[in-house]
């Protein structure tokens, strides 16, 4: 998870364990927030915070003192050693149940390691595909598929929400070039999309929605260029990176130019 999102979903889950305590009166306990059907669950406050009693701190609140977490010892690299072998066994990515039946872990120890059943996967998949003696199937869309949840931008900007691909990249760093000191002076369909020229220097630029996908798509590592992006999760040295995402957050945290619609 990019550390943004984490801090973000931090939040949200504090503001629920406190919507939770003020329901209750006090600060609750594991068993009365599962009770409260939260917006997050248990196994995400675990993820995030690593034991109930540091969720219910950060959260500003004290806790109870026969409170304990459940344990959870199995080593991350023990359990992706598991995840593979069962999964090289089944030749399949495998379900809940079918995991439950040939592990010696249960399907809520990879939940609360990864946060989700789903998060679990999709980084073992990421981080070991060479390990795996099949193709993992991608799922192909449906129709009514939604991508993912739009987030506002907070900006008092024509674009609503935060980018989602690469045009929508390219919309935002227009509405944010004059901040951002740029002057556009071409835009085109060859690498790089971009000549530029801030502070009387002329440069060339390509866009992309992650500064990762600059690599994917080709593009040559080297000096003179610059990736401009919405969200940098990967270096790109020496190629300068400017990301889009931090330069909003700054001012989003300064209050400036903040959406307070």
């Amino acid at each position: 998870m990019h550390p943004y999102d984490k801090a973000d979903l931090e939040r949200s889950v504090i503001r629920e364990l406190r919507r939770v305590s003020e329901h209750l009166g006090k600060t609750p306990t594991v068993v009365e927030y599962k009770r409260a059907r939260p917006k997050h669950g248990y196994d995400q406050v675990i993820y995030l915070f690593g034991n109930w009693n540091a969720a219910v701190i950060k959260a500003g609140m004290q806790p109870n003192p026969t409170q304990k977490p459940p344990r959870n010892d199995v080593p991350r690299p023990k359990l992706v050693e598991e995840m593979i072998r069962v999964a090289n066994l089944l030749g399949e990515v495998p379900s809940h149940p079918k995991f439950s039946a040939n592990s010696r872990y249960s399907r809520g120890v990879v939940e609360r390691e990864f946060g989700s059943w789903r998060a679990g996967w999709k980084q073992v998949v990421a981080e070991q595909r060479q390990r795996l003696t099949f193709e993992p199937r991608t799922r192909k869309a449906r129709a009514g598929d939604q991508g993912p949840e739009a987030r506002p931008l907070g900006m008092s900007l024509p674009l609503v929400h935060e980018p989602q691909n690469e045009q929508e990249t390219f919309a935002l760093f227009c509405l944010l070039a004059v901040d951002l000191e740029f002057e556009i002076l071409k835009v085109q369909a060859a690498f790089p999309d971009l000549k530029l020229r801030r502070r009387g220097q002329c440069l060339s630029a390509e866009l992309e929605f992650l500064s990762s996908n600059y690599i994917e798509h080709g593009h040559p590592l080297a000096a003179e260029h610059t990736c401009i992006c919405w969200r940098k999760d990967r270096d790109l040295d020496p190629v300068q990176v400017i990301e889009l995402e931090r330069h909003v957050r700054d001012r989003t945290r300064r209050g400036d130019g903040v959406d307070r619609s």
